[in-house]
């Protein structure tokens, strides 16, 4: 009831928040103060930043995909400047992460170089495509993936209670349990099968974890060629929507590569940190470009520091949470309130993404 709360006061606050950006800014603000001055500000990019860490540590991924509409509607940055800040903080909370893993020997490196190069060119491909498009469209574009999260995390929860108690989804930034290598535990990711359709002989290796094993068995080089497209896709969109994708390549790792699910959340922590860097040069680079000293920063640095500092800290904290509290349940409530986010990013930027409506601010 707890998380239900808060996440309801967390849209409440979002829908305010965003209400509040659209008013004329203050003196300070019209001066090329940063936001960072603002004491209003300051408090809701605490809140935010707690809020995207926290989460990720309660569910163990998926809570870097608050962070863009925090900081668009909490704090009031742009959506491309939103965007590049993200993958920032993406990149250091992923690389925080990975290494606690490498600590624990908890990393493929193998996928990591097989996965990591082709999404280091869709993160380019993903921030040329965003400097073609609008703001809002990117929204759009995060709104339906925000959707396809939802409605994967809903159906896993599912499958993971059918299944019995688990923790696959469990807290994973500093020390994943055994449990989550059981078969009950990868039973949660049946329905993302479709994800990777490769049987089990596809890519050499053995596994009792072979959620996957009755799809059709593929020779090792396309295999390995379907790998390569997935990560350059995966970078694609890292590149346009500031995302880390761990949803999505977790189970990729897990049904695709056969890698056991301790393994795989570590693996797919440091593909995202380096997706999600070499993302923010190419976002800086082409998107942001350098601040104007005439201006107000286009990169809030306080921000980017705070919203790092603070997932880190909350993830720790969420994770000794969510360690005691049943996963399906919390991957409802959350799926449950992406939709809700999800539903208000593309009422508010849907238009004009489509060229319906003039853009819409912050």
């Amino acid at each position: 009831m707890a998380l239900t709360a808060s996440m309801l006061g967390a849209a409440g606050l979002l829908a305010v928040a965003d209400a509040a950006v659209r008013e004329p800014a203050s003196a300070a603000l019209a001066d090329a103060a940063p936001a960072w001055v603002d004491p209003s500000t300051w408090l809701l990019a605490w809140v935010g930043a707690l809020l995207v860490g926290v989460t990720l540590g309660l569910l163990g991924s998926g809570g870097a995909i608050l962070t863009v509409p925090i900081l668009v509607y909490l704090v009031g940055h742009d959506e491309k400047s939103a965007i590049a800040e993200s993958l920032a903080i993406v990149a250091a909370v992923a690389a925080f992460g990975a290494l606690g893993a490498v600590r624990r020997r908890a990393i493929d490196r193998r996928s990591v170089l097989l996965l990591a190069p082709p999404g280091i060119v869709g993160t380019a491909v993903g921030a040329l495509i965003a400097r073609a498009i609008s703001g809002s469209a990117q929204l759009a574009l995060l709104a339906a993936l925000m959707f396809a999260a939802a409605a994967l995390m809903a159906r896993s929860a599912k499958t993971a209670k059918s299944a019995g108690p688990t923790s696959l989804d469990a807290p994973d930034l500093l020390d994943p349990p055994d449990s989550r290598d059981s078969p009950e535990a990868v039973a949660s990711l049946a329905p993302l099968a479709p994800l990777a359709p490769v049987g089990a002989a596809a890519v050499g290796r053995s596994s009792d974890l072979a959620p996957n094993d009755a799809a059709p068995a593929m020779s090792p080089l396309r295999a390995t060629l379907v790998v390569l497209a997935q990560g350059l896709g995966l970078g694609v969109v890292t590149g346009v929507v500031g995302v880390g994708g761990g949803f999505l390549i977790v189970p990729l790792l897990v049904l695709l590569r056969r890698l056991p699910a301790s393994i795989a959340v570590g693996t797919s922590l440091a593909i995202i940190a380096i997706n999600a860097a070499a993302g923010f040069v190419k976002h800086a680079i082409l998107v942001v470009g350098p601040s104007d000293a005439q201006a107000a920063p286009r990169l809030d640095w306080n921000v980017i520091l705070l919203f790092i500092a603070l997932g880190i800290a909350g993830s720790v904290a969420g994770s000794a949470i969510g360690a005691r509290l049943p996963q399906p349940l919390l991957r409802r409530l959350f799926a449950g309130f992406l939709v809700l986010m999800a539903t208000f990013m593309l009422l508010r930027h849907g238009p004009a993404a489509l060229g319906w409506a003039p853009h819409p601010g912050p």
